[in-house]
């Protein structure tokens, strides 16, 4: 798919770019997220914000007695205890070096789609929004979900092709998937209904 971008009719999702993701020696920490996405991520922000493009920052939240983690406690068992992605401590809140700036949005998820049980589309409808380009951690799980979940509610998706990371999965029976491997399938199969292009050229 390829369309115009009009900054006033578009949003920048930074999925999961918060310090329990990318702290060293974080519960869930990403070397890949901190040392190579955060870089990419810098210039998009601020052409962004140039442009009047809406910055909107969405993580992992939970309360800090696992009442509303459902089965994320069994997939992701770091999560449960109130120890990691809790509301209102510092390992939810976004990674320093892409604070927040007057402006932007914040937003607490609970699921790896941004939009459920969120107020994200509200805002978004609310502010004549149509159009989302979607990065962070990570590609497989936060990233593609959001992106599905845009499109369904008729949001044009812009999707970077180097605006997201994953860690190279384990063999769980089919073999192990590399982080290259698993981004080229998951770009092609976003292509479909999306647009997908560097980061370089969605700031030209």
């Amino acid at each position: 798919m390829n369309f115009k971008l009009e900054p006033g009719k578009t949003a920048l999702i930074v999925f999961d770019m918060i310090n329990d993701f990318l702290v060293p020696g974080s519960p869930f920490e990403s070397v890949r997220a901190r040392e190579e996405l955060v870089p990419r991520l810098k210039p998009l922000i601020a052409a962004c914000r140039r442009k009047g493009v809406l910055v909107v920052f969405v993580g992992q939240s939970s309360r800090a007695d696992g009442s509303d983690l459902g089965l994320l406690r069994e997939i992701y068992p770091a999560l449960g205890g109130g120890r990691v992605c809790v509301a209102g401590t510092p390992g939810a809140e976004v990674y320093k070096e892409l604070a927040p700036q007057p402006g932007d949005t914040i937003i607490a998820k609970r699921r790896f789609d941004a939009f459920y049980a969120t107020d994200l589309e509200l805002i978004l409808r609310q502010r004549g929004i149509d159009t989302v380009i979607i990065t962070g951690t990570s590609t497989s799980v936060g990233t593609e979900t959001t992106a599905r979940g845009a499109v369904v509610r008729d949001f044009r998706v812009v999707f970077p092709s180097d605006g997201t990371v994953n860690r190279d999965l384990p063999d769980v029976g089919w073999g192990p998937v590399s982080q290259e491997e698993l981004l080229k399938v998951v770009l092609t199969e976003l292509a479909q209904f999306c647009r997908v292009s560097p980061i370089a050229g969605i700031i030209r």
